[in-house]
């Protein structure tokens, strides 16, 4: 493997470790705030973790796999075109399978599936994308002013949104429902802005900004200035915002409204995290590994997931600390496992019967 595809690969290896602690979260409180994963017996070392985890991690992760999704969108259309092919075929039939197996993982796994969403999003990149610079240019133009339009009114509507407290331990009937509900409201949302960070991938792949970073030096250095004074303040505030009520009890609609706003800018962190995480000259082999296996990966956690909070009860005895602490130790064996099944076997189990489903043709 060459150095460019190693350090992408790392790159959504290294995005693993960050979706699965969000993840953890998410499959406790459902369609809650996460912040009521903290109770009344929360500890100092629960708040500090939780605190920890809503900065570093919370909307910073999903935006990367999309920026690299839509990386990976381009480089097989630019493939197939340098080959006389039309790339349009395979590409629909690798999304219609990413849909139905999103479609089964949310339904039967973990509510809070996003290959679903990825693949929505890959379909309308099919149906509209071109390698051409000022279309794709315009197109990322297009996207945010739309991702703007629909956070304002999301955020509009989060005035007077009641809460809604739900026992902690996962119930696998309500979770399901929250999934397919979040399918009629939600992907209105979530769809325009992971819509933008696919293109910015997309348009990523077409200049080399992530093959060759070192060539764009001042670009990345502008992307990481960005990220650091819009993204990394709107993080704290939304972290905090979420954080009070816990602490102070206190249910006012204005806090909601400024959290979602704040909620929004977040993904703005995530151009810091990748800036940062190009800069950084250490050894991306075991990363990398876990990064080709990103999809078994994703769905491996949500059964691990299943069988460790709900099956051996776990869920019934771990806080918000003990949730992070089993994150870390879930990444850090995929991770480990990662370069030992890569000597044995040429990909994942299901990027295999990804593939088998758009050879044909």
């Amino acid at each position: 493997m060459n150095r460019r595809i190693t350090r992408i690969d790392a790159l959504r290896g290294f995005a693993l470790i960050g979706i699965l602690q969000v993840n953890l979260q998410a499959w406790f409180v459902g369609l809650e705030p996460f912040f009521t994963l903290l109770t009344p017996d929360s500890g100092l070392l629960d708040h500090l973790v939780w605190l920890l985890v809503s900065f570093l991690f919370t909307a910073k992760f999903y935006p990367i796999f999309a920026f690299l999704f839509g990386h990976g969108f381009m480089q097989q259309w630019l493939a197939r075109s340098r080959r006389g092919l039309d790339p349009r075929p395979p590409l629909t039939r690798r999304y219609l399978f990413l849909l139905a197996l999103g479609l089964m993982h949310g339904g039967l796994l973990f509510f809070g599936d996003i290959l679903t969403t990825y693949a929505i999003s890959g379909l309308i990149m099919v149906l509209t994308v071109r390698p051409n610079l000022p279309v794709l240019r315009r197109q990322a133009w297009a996207w945010l002013t739309v991702y703007l339009v629909v956070s304002g009114l999301a955020a509009a509507l989060a005035y007077g949104a009641p809460t809604l407290l739900r026992p902690a331990p996962y119930d696998f009937v309500l979770r399901a429902g929250d999934f397919f509900g979040l399918l009629f409201w939600q992907l209105p949302i979530f769809v325009p802005q992971v819509m933008l960070f696919i293109v910015l991938g997309a348009l990523a792949a077409r200049i080399g900004l992530l093959q060759h970073p070192g060539l764009h030096r001042q670009r990345w250095n502008r992307l990481l200035r960005l990220g650091l004074m819009a993204g990394v303040p709107a993080s704290l505030l939304y972290t905090l915002l979420k954080w009070l009520p816990s602490v102070l009890v206190v249910t006012n609609p204005w806090l909601e409204v400024a959290g979602s706003v704040f909620n929004q800018l977040c993904p703005l962190m995530s151009l810091a995290i990748v800036a940062l995480f190009l800069r950084w000259r250490g050894p991306m082999a075991s990363l990398a590994a876990a990064g080709q296996l990103a999809l078994s990966h994703y769905l491996l956690q949500s059964l691990l997931m299943l069988l460790l909070l709900q099956v051996a009860g776990l869920g019934q005895i771990l806080s918000a600390s003990g949730l992070a602490l089993l994150g870390l130790l879930i990444a850090g064996a995929q991770i480990a496992a990662s370069g030992w099944y890569l000597r044995h076997f040429k990909c994942g189990p299901v990027e295999a019967l990804w593939r088998r489903a758009v050879s044909r043709g």
